[in-house]
């Protein structure tokens, strides 16, 4: 058995405990995709979750309190390394590139300013994007680029694992922008390191040196069995595939309270799933985030997923029961729908219905009032033989009481 997390934990005043819960893991077997997002909510999910207004009101305990340093500062450096070693043959490779461009994709689409290092390791180090060239490091699309036109002969006939370069390269990095800090917000961007390696690393130093250098570089002390104070600083380790060393990989992953930064995957094809799935979790409440359509496996194992959020339902006794429209939340009190729902000219209030019921996924509200767009009026060129005008068909109704914003609604 292999022990997983932290080996050593120390009971701190505000009687938690340091370091993350120990798990014990047999060879030849592996975490769970579905398993692995549900940890990663908690950790990269939550940090990154900086705009949504249930999330900052629930009572959150000390062991998640970073989750709000972000919501301050809004900036993240990304630094993702892919193993491209010997072991990892040309169609694995392409399931783990596709993986790591679904995970930008996710990343993205928060809304937090970004900047990525992709390199990818072997005997040697080759970048791909250089988190200096923030003109390209800075843009998703051009990272994606640089990503897909990467080839997998790169490394020629240098196919070692020598995940010290890649770290030590990670580490030059920080220190140049270190160095700058004042132009480059270095006190307030989170660092978030990613890992995605097949197994052993058996060429160059050991790569706890490199990580003990870029603790130091970020000001944090490199003897700490707990990392919770590692504010700014994430080590995620993805080991994939039979022959990883779980007790390196796990050496090198963060280690903070309540929290797991260390997952060991069957393949490459589980990798996809997982970065595919880091966003289903309900601290997501931001407006424009989805979680994936399920697959008809999970819909059997009666898994459940809110597809489309913010959409709503109107719906009235005065309508009868075929007719509905539907509507996006714009806030905790307001949905936008269409004008056309309730009358043909915006003069026309007497159309809308007196018991108006707005039904959001997680329950139901009643509506206060309907404010059609003054100019909306679908007669309003029959003169010129147009018999129905549809510009500014848009209606803002208030609710009675506030929407609850979660993944549901």
């Amino acid at each position: 058995m292999h022990l997983l997390g932290s080996a050593e934990r120390v009971c701190l005043e505000n009687r938690e405990w340091s370091g993350s819960s120990p798990r014990c893991q047999a060879p030849h077997t592996f975490d769970t995709p579905s398993s692995v997002a549900a940890a990663m909510a908690g950790s990269l999910a939550g940090v990154l979750d900086v705009l949504s207004p249930d999330y900052k009101k629930k009572n959150v305990s000390r062991g998640f309190g970073r989750s709000f340093r972000v919501a301050e500062v809004s900036r993240m450096n990304i630094y993702i390394l892919l193993d491209t070693s010997g072991s990892i043959k040309e169609k694995d490779f392409q399931l783990a590139r596709n993986a790591t461009i679904a995970l930008i994709k996710k990343l993205d689409s928060y809304d937090v300013q970004l900047n990525f290092h992709v390199l990818s390791f072997a005997s040697e180090t080759i970048v791909i994007v250089n988190i200096q060239e923030t003109d390209i490091s800075g843009d998703t699309e051009q990272v994606l680029m640089a990503l897909k036109e990467f080839s997998y002969t790169s490394h020629g006939h240098k196919t070692g694992t020598n995940l010290h370069s890649a770290l030590e390269n990670v580490w030059q990095q920080i220190s140049f922008l270190n160095v700058n800090r004042e132009k480059n917000h270095f006190n307030e961007t989170q660092n978030i390191i990613i890992i995605e390696t097949d197994g052993y690393s058996n060429t160059g130093k050991k790569p706890e040196a490199a990580l003990a250098k870029i603790r130091s570089s970020l000001g944090y002390r490199t003897t700490q069995h707990d990392h919770a104070h590692e504010k700014m600083l994430d080590v995620y380790v993805f080991g994939v595939g039979e022959h990883v060393n779980k007790d390196e990989l796990n050496s090198l992953a963060s280690k903070k309270s309540g929290e797991n930064h260390f997952f060991v995957l069957k393949d490459f094809n589980k990798l996809g799933e997982v970065f595919n799935s880091i966003i289903s979790d309900s601290s997501v409440t931001m407006c424009g985030i989805a979680q994936e359509q399920l697959s008809k496996e999970q819909e059997l194992d009666g898994v459940i997923a809110y597809t489309s959020p913010w959409h709503v339902t109107l719906t009235s006794p005065t309508w009868g029961v075929e007719k509905y429209c539907s509507g996006s939340i714009l806030s905790q009190n307001w949905v936008l729908t269409a004008a056309h729902c309730f009358a043909k000219v915006s003069t026309d209030t007497h159309r809308v219905p007196k018991q108006l019921t707005i039904q959001y996924g997680g329950g139901e509200v009643q509506v206060n009032k309907v404010i059609m767009h003054p100019d909306y009026n679908t007669l309003a060129l029959k003169e010129k033989n147009v018999s129905e005008f549809y510009d500014y068909d848009v209606a803002l109704v208030q609710t009675n009481r506030s929407i609850p914003l979660s993944w549901e609604a």
